[in-house]
């Protein structure tokens, strides 16, 4: 009899004495978290949040923390963000374009030097730059599905001759509308008018469209952090506080009012390219292509078709990049938008490790480009000079692939 009841009062005794988990315990689970998906995807984040906040605030306070000089800054770089988003879709099929950034250049060309040489309306000027990009981009599919060749070497390639194709028709030389008379020179004084920082829409338009970016970024990671396993109710609370803070900050700073036409269109051109590639059969197919091309064949996907289209939409957006750039300059140099193939690769690799996994998507790379974009205004305030921008931008690529990199071998 006594056998059973010691046995009894042992497991009785046992819960008093494994009330707290041993410190190896905690340490796994510790190191759990640290590697879970959910902490993956935040951890970037979270570190430009912190940078641009305390330790900005604290070393810079207001010489950074003016809301007109940050909408400005976004301002001035939206060619190169509608530059990322456009990349963002070849990558997500596994392919590099780097075509984009010259033809963005030649696009600024063939708007402001098609109506002063050829003397075409600048609308068809414009619908010409449109074409020529989706043409080059064509070009580009058939030289990467058609002939085999690696996207690295073709890109390259058709970079070197859109460069020779804008220098030709410019003769290296500048191309300004002030040379154009009559209705043309009214027509571009009306179209740098757009593309200029002080030309506003109307306020309801620029809510209207923070109402669907909002709804757009909920619906992004619903799905996803849900089923990370993350608490419903933990989720939904998170989500009205973080709407809340970001509608009370807008309204705080009156960034709303400041937000101007070109700042529109790369809104409007992010949400499409998100919408395809998260909300239909082709998106979902191109992330696929990228993720396993053979698997992709053996289940039946066209793949060379989605191909030539990723390379089509590269470079009929960077066209569109082209062509604001156009708006807001107005006038055609000789490799003006050059120098943004480092800064919207950057901003394209950070998608990878901002609210995701490894994975790219248009979203991460518009925050994460504007966050390069600030974190180098910090520093440029703080007094580095500005031509550390590069560096900065090659620095924080290099830390984006390899973050994304170590993601995807520890996903796989």
């Amino acid at each position: 009899m006594s056998a059973p009841i010691d046995e009894a009062n042992r497991t009785q005794d046992e819960p008093a004495v494994t009330l707290t988990a041993p410190p190896d315990e905690r340490r796994g689970r510790l190191v759990a978290v640290v590697h879970s998906d959910v902490f993956s995807r935040l951890a970037t984040l979270v570190a430009f949040l912190l940078l641009l906040g305390p330790v900005y605030g604290i070393l810079l306070g207001g010489r950074f923390y003016n809301s007109e000089s940050l909408v400005f800054q976004l301002y001035e770089n939206v060619p190169a963000l509608i530059l990322s988003v456009g990349i963002i879709i070849p990558l997500s099929c596994g392919q590099f374009d780097l075509s984009v950034a010259p033809l963005a250049t030649l696009c600024v060309f063939m708007t402001i030097g098609l109506p002063i040489k050829q003397g075409l309306p600048l609308w068809v000027a414009m619908l010409v730059a449109l074409a020529v990009g989706m043409f080059v981009g064509l070009v580009n599919g058939f030289l990467v599905v058609r002939l085999h060749i690696n996207a690295f070497i073709a890109t390259l390639a058709t970079s070197g001759v859109v460069v020779g194709a804008y220098s030709v028709y410019s003769n290296g030389q500048t191309i300004t509308p002030g040379t154009a008379a009559g209705s043309s020179a009214g027509t571009f004084s009306a179209f740098s008018r757009f593309g200029g920082y002080q030309e506003k829409p109307p306020i309801v338009i620029v809510w209207l469209v923070i109402a669907v970016l909002i709804a757009s970024a909920v619906i992004s990671v619903s799905d996803r952090w849900l089923v990370a396993g993350i608490r419903a109710r933990w989720f939904w609370t998170g989500v009205i506080a973080a709407t809340a803070v970001v509608v009370a900050a807008i309204v705080y700073t009156n960034a709303a009012q400041q937000v101007n036409w070109s700042i529109l269109v790369l809104l409007g051109i992010t949400w499409i390219v998100w919408a395809v590639l998260r909300l239909t059969v082709h998106g979902k197919a191109m992330y696929a292509i990228g993720g396993n091309v053979n698997a992709a064949r053996l289940a039946g996907l066209p793949v060379n078709r989605y191909l030539f289209g990723a390379f089509v939409a590269s470079g009929g957006i960077a066209a569109l990049a082209g062509v604001m750039l156009a708006a807001s300059q107005g006038t055609a140099v000789p490799g003006l938008a050059d120098t943004f193939l480092l800064p919207a690769y950057a901003a394209a690799f950070l998608s990878t490790v901002i609210l995701s996994a490894g994975r790219f998507h248009v979203w991460g790379a518009l925050v994460g480009g504007l966050f390069v974009v600030w974190v180098a205004q910090g520093l440029v305030l703080g007094g580095l000079a500005y031509t550390w921008t590069d560096v900065i931008n090659g620095a924080v690529l290099v830390c984006a692939v390899a973050f994304s990199t170590a993601l995807r071998a520890e996903h796989r």
